[in-house]
């Protein structure tokens, strides 16, 4: 009897002693919606840690035993079961252990912010916003930075706070604190249309707040682009060493009136991999039908003195060389030998 009394009075205090698990639904990363639980037990909140650094920005990847999330200048390294990471090949203490649930590593919402000092709050609803901090350059927040990261469709700074709009799951305008916190949302963008063509730009007076939009070109009735309104920025130019601003693309413009006109072949593997080498039925080759691609394009004035043989890279598209057979100065061709990027695999053994 005793035994049993002792055996109920041990079970009795562990189920005390237990920790209280309690999954809540999504959150929000940089304006973003993640659908993704978040875990809250005695020691804190915990993330999911691959969603979370990916929607602040970084890059996640596995080397066995880590998970490596990093950017352009930083590289962390998390271990599950394990209380210190990595940071730019630096010790960091975790206050409490990452661990593995659902195929997930997750770890504390206090040490998230510890590895990649990005601020977390929760909204008056009780949503939780996890957000990436300013950066800073000698001791002033980069604003522009910022912005950049959180996808801003445009933003004013004044008396302290910085307004922006942001389209998405936090659709609206908001208004922030300089240091990143305290964000709220002003007023959401009912009868604003606002699509990929449009820009958009936010002043304030002192009193209110001005949002203009403004068509950045202009089609016919065929949706043939006829004018395109654009902004040149000198301070972001290649070579400048200029680091205040992330430019997200670059266009390089080739000027109509000026360039030579000319064949671009495109080839493409001779056999369709995917079907066989061999046809099934009767044991012909399966042919690709698309290994030969021509296209007409417009190239640097320059290019039309090329000679047979020479070879340029044309951005974002690959290597091509002056057909030696076919290619004139007056009917330019150009052939592709190699491709920035090819989706051809080795058959598998």
């Amino acid at each position: 009897m005793k035994k049993r009394l002792k055996l109920t009075a041990l079970a009795f205090s562990l189920l005390f002693c237990l920790p209280a698990y309690a999954a809540e639904a999504g959150f929000y990363v940089n304006n973003s919606y993640v659908e993704s639980e978040t875990v809250q037990n005695n020691s804190g909140v915990f993330v999911p840690l691959r969603a979370v650094a990916e929607g602040l920005g970084f890059t996640v990847s596995w080397e066995n035993p880590y998970v490596v999330i990093s950017d352009d200048t930083t590289e962390i390294k998390v271990c599950s079961g394990s209380s210190e990471a990595l940071k730019n090949k630096e010790t960091v203490s975790l206050s409490n252990i990452p661990y593995i649930s659902n195929d997930r590593v997750m770890i504390s919402l206090s040490d998230m912010e510890k590895i990649t000092d990005c601020k977390s709050e929760y909204d008056k609803d009780g949503s939780l916003k996890i957000r990436s901090s300013f950066p800073y350059d000698n001791g002033h927040p980069m604003v522009d930075g910022y912005m950049d990261k959180i996808n801003a469709l445009a933003y004013y700074n004044a008396g302290g706070y910085v307004y922006y709009i942001t389209l998405g799951d936090l659709e609206g305008v908001h208004r922030m604190l300089f240091d990143g916190s305290e964000d709220i949302i002003l007023r959401n963008l009912d009868g604003m249309e606002i699509g990929a063509n449009t820009k958009v730009s936010i002043t304030y007076n002192g009193s209110s707040l001005i949002i203009t939009t403004q068509e950045l070109s202009q089609t016919d009735e065929n949706g043939n682009v006829t004018v395109v309104h654009a902004t040149y920025d000198p301070e972001t130019k290649s070579g400048s060493g200029f680091t205040g601003r992330k430019v997200k693309g670059t266009i390089h413009w080739v000027e109509a009136s000026q360039a030579g006109k000319a064949e671009i072949r495109l080839y493409e593997n001779i056999v369709d991999e995917e079907k066989g080498v061999y046809n099934k039925e009767d044991g012909s080759l399966n042919v690709n039908p698309n290994s030969l691609t021509k296209v007409t394009a417009y190239v640097e004035p320059a290019l039309m003195e090329a000679k047979g043989y020479d070879s340029f890279q044309f951005v974002r598209n690959g290597y091509f060389c002056i057909d030696s057979k076919d290619s004139t100065p007056e009917n330019l061709v150009f052939n592709r030998i190699v491709s920035l990027k090819s989706s051809f695999k080795l058959p598998k053994k």
